[in-house]
């Protein structure tokens, strides 16, 4: 009689799917939807292990900078012009952790009011989140300025550098004229 295994009953292991709009785009896409993929699984084992404990919200959720560098590119990858798909997805896999975070964690039961200390972790907690957002927020805008501002000084070096190639050529065309007269005034004075 054959020995009891289970590994007669082991399930294969799934092969994850993977979008199509992820094998249409850029290798890149790929790179960082792997890096999304491996933080989700990262941080759910963290949110389900840290359910008593305290974790800031870039400790629950996907970072765009830390995407990008589990990925291995530069975090100018993660822009909506240019990975709009996999930002949100991005948003999608954060609601779903947010999800995870909240049934997880300690509430208070039916009824029962917070306690003091509870309220006022609480309200450290929100503090520490809004601080983040703003500073993320901030961050953004200022790569936005910057990039606008290095775009209008190129556009103003193409315009300088053309002008200037205008007036190049016109004092080539002027010296030209110059030294055909000078040329005509000696072959008169030498007459």
């Amino acid at each position: 009689m054959d020995q009891f295994s289970l590994d007669k009953f082991k399930k294969p292991d799934e092969i994850p799917i993977v979008p199509s709009w992820v094998l249409d785009g850029p290798p890149v896409t790929l790179k960082l939807y792997e890096a999304v993929q491996n933080m989700v699984l990262e941080k759910e084992v963290l949110i389900k292990s840290s359910a008593k404990k305290v974790l800031g919200v870039k400790d629950r959720q996907l970072v765009n900078s830390q995407i990008a560098e589990l990925a291995g590119v530069d975090k100018s990858n993660l822009r909506e012009d240019r990975q709009s798909l996999l930002l949100k997805y991005i948003e999608q896999e954060n609601i779903k952790l947010d999800q995870l975070w909240k049934n997880t964690s300690e509430h208070p039961k039916k009824g029962q009011k917070p306690s003091k200390s509870d309220l006022a972790r609480d309200k450290s907690i929100y503090e520490r989140q809004l601080s983040e957002i703003k500073n993320e927020r901030l961050v953004g805008y200022f790569q936005e300025a910057l990039s606008s501002e290095v775009l209008n000084e190129q556009k103003y070096l193409i315009a300088k550098y053309k002008q200037l190639e205008i007036d190049y050529e016109k004092a080539q065309t002027t010296i030209a004229n110059l030294r055909k007269q000078n040329g005509e005034l000696l072959r008169c004075l030498n007459q």
